[in-house]
């Protein structure tokens, strides 16, 4: 468990010193556009085929997990979360996009004697390749997908917080296809497919899980 626990740690590094160079792109050319001048940026911005894109969404998420012990039975419940969005737009028909997410839920664990509710907590990082189609009203991206923080817990029969381990690997891939209502808001579905299994723990007994995720929300753009 220590050695699986510092190897996400070094993973997770990495992804944010990625993520923290793309953000750095990213508003670097949005602040070189706009040091131009407006007539000068929307010039140089058709030249280059660059805009920058921003938003917020709110989501609804459903979580498949498997148990791979015949022991523990997991069921899962719908949870929420949220998300801040960023693109850098190529031409009309491509983008890059990153997000910072935030999700919660819980799911019923039992081993046939007893049964908790654990809590989880997720903190997702995506770096997706973007389509965009008919004037950008048609979305389909793709890219992998970090969870940099995961935690789930429930509290047992003595009262006491118990950890029962990361509910989601670090390394995940994604597809999501969405539609643009108007110019400012986008309808999308996500799902999110582990790379790997996780190494759970519930009243004494460790086991392996692998999960999935389908999304569906809304969000805003500016």
């Amino acid at each position: 468990m220590k050695q699986n626990v510092v190897m996400k740690q070094r993973a997770i590094k990495r992804v944010l010193a990625m993520v923290a160079a793309m953000l750095f792109a990213i508003g670097g050319a949005s602040a070189q556009l706009h040091s131009l001048g407006l007539s000068a940026a929307e010039a140089a911005g058709a030249a280059l085929g660059l805009r920058t894109e921003w938003g917020v969404g709110l989501k609804g998420v459903y979580t498949s997990v498997e148990s791979l012990s015949p022991s523990i039975t997991v069921a899962p419940r719908i949870g929420f979360g949220a998300q801040f969005d960023m693109a850098l737009r190529i031409g009309r028909h491509f983008a890059i996009e990153t997000e910072i997410g935030y999700e919660r839920g819980s799911m019923m664990v039992g081993n046939g004697s007893e049964q908790f509710k654990v809590k989880t907590t997720t903190m997702d990082i995506p770096v997706l390749a973007s389509l965009r189609l008919l004037g950008r009203m048609i979305r389909i991206s793709a890219g992998p997908l970090f969870s940099v923080m995961n935690k789930a817990q429930y509290v047992n029969k003595d009262n006491q917080t118990m950890e029962f381990g990361a509910l989601h690997p670090t390394w995940n891939i994604m597809a999501s296809a969405g539609v643009c209502i108007g110019t400012h808001f986008l309808i999308e579905a996500r799902y999110v497919h582990s790379l790997k299994k996780t190494l759970n723990q519930f009243e004494g007994e460790e086991f392996n899980l692998r999960s999935r995720r389908i999304t569906l929300g809304v969000t805003a753009l500016f």
